[in-house]
């Protein structure tokens, strides 16, 4: 730790000494256990001050104007810092913008009345501006939905009438959205900024190519394309990839699945019927995104008769079924049935014994027989099963 300096100046609440501490500056008297005087200055808006600059403010009051400020959203700005006191006496540091020159950007002018644009803290306006004067120049830019416009940006608009595609403005439902901007004019001939999406150049994904004409792909309004399309042209390039089964991709999975033909198992897809299903795409060949499902198993034989026909059921991925239509399915709430399940439901009508294990949609775990009516196994809550109605017979036989 670097030993404490004192800078010869003056604490402005006490009149003990000023010297160099970690995070800055400090009063001589101010004790380790919290108690004496607690002037500070630490870092004030990102800067720190240095020893000169510190003496000027608490000998004169003020500094001047001075460089590499940041404000909040990450702007660079000059300003004075003045000593001022607060109603309890204490002293408060506060930014005088009054001393700073105005910065102006070459090469362009005021639409409106031919004045230098000056760099305001507020964005830019015209240099004709009288706060006083209302018949002064009213020109200015500030934040435009949600974003703050550099530098060239305002250049390009004021020269060309124009900008190009600015890409991160925000809508009032928070919805990200890119324009370009244009210098307009409302119904009483007065200069406006309006957005402009006719010519907003759409948005490339890096690194990835169409893969049947190799043009570039870019985002689309209902979500990414080849380039090469051109509506008036039959002929142009029409792979699209847009919303499959429900889900819109994101980037990174558009780029997989164009630069490998696959894609990691994807969430959230959902079937005609209204069932949500994970799978992963592939990309075909000619350019088709398909689902990639595993391929199924043959289905096994299996030693259980139709209820139907009487001919051996065979087992497929997710039922038992048979040549004459009928089937079952292999799983109830999450449990394999085994084929000696099915072959007591086709006999007897139910289980005798509960089975353990299903799960239902809330998640909770449960144990219950089952039982097979109208060609469907379902569960039977009501039946009690064979084990409980044991202990009961014993419990009747020990009674008597």
């Amino acid at each position: 730790m670097k030993a404490k300096v004192k800078i010869g100046a003056t604490c402005p609440v006490c009149g003990g000494e000023i010297e160099t501490t970690p995070f800055g500056y400090g009063c001589s008297n101010y004790n380790k256990d919290g108690s004496g005087c607690r002037f500070a200055i630490g870092s004030i808006a990102g800067r720190e001050l240095n020893d000169e600059e510190v003496k000027q403010l608490l000998s004169e009051g003020r500094t001047g104007v001075l460089k590499g400020f940041t404000s909040k959203n990450k702007k660079k700005f000059s300003a004075c810092l003045v000593m001022t006191k607060d109603e309890e006496g204490k002293p408060n540091i506060t930014f005088d913008f009054s001393q700073n020159e105005p910065e102006t950007i070459e090469g362009v002018s005021c639409p409106l009345c031919g004045g230098a644009i000056e760099i305001k803290p507020f964005g830019y306006g015209c240099a004709n501006y009288k706060a006083e004067d209302e018949s002064g120049c009213r020109f200015a830019i500030g934040k435009i939905a949600g974003k703050d416009l550099n530098t060239a940006q305002v250049k390009e608009l004021l020269t060309n009438g124009r900008t190009g595609t600015i890409r991160g403005f925000t809508s009032k439902n928070k919805k990200k959205f890119d324009a370009c901007l244009m210098l307009g004019e409302d119904e009483n001939g007065k200069k406006v900024l309006k957005f402009d999406f006719e010519h907003v150049e759409a948005k490339k994904v890096k690194d990835v190519k169409c893969p049947l004409c190799q043009g570039d792909i870019v985002q689309t309004p209902f979500g990414y394309g080849c380039a090469n399309y051109d509506r008036n042209k039959e002929d142009s390039c029409r792979f699209s990839i847009g919303k499959i089964a429900g889900v819109k991709l994101k980037e990174t999975q558009v780029k997989a699945l164009l630069l490998t033909g696959k894609t990691e198992i994807i969430t959230g897809f959902k079937s005609k019927n209204g069932k949500k299903f994970d799978a992963p795409l592939k990309l075909t060949e000619d350019g088709r995104i398909e689902f990639d499902f595993p391929e199924r198993p043959k289905p096994e034989e299996t030693k259980v008769k139709c209820p139907k026909c009487g001919a051996l059921l065979k087992k497929s991925q997710w039922y038992y079924e048979c040549d004459c239509g009928f089937r079952v399915n292999r799983y109830v709430a999450k449990v394999e049935l085994a084929e000696e399940v099915l072959e007591e439901l086709f006999t007897k009508g139910y289980t005798a014994k509960k089975i353990t294990g299903f799960t239902s949609k809330a998640g909770n775990v449960f144990d219950t027989c089952l039982k097979f009516e109208e060609d469907e196994i379902r569960f039977d809550f009501d039946r009690k099963p064979e084990e409980e109605r044991e202990e009961e017979k014993d419990g009747t036989v020990q009674n008597q």
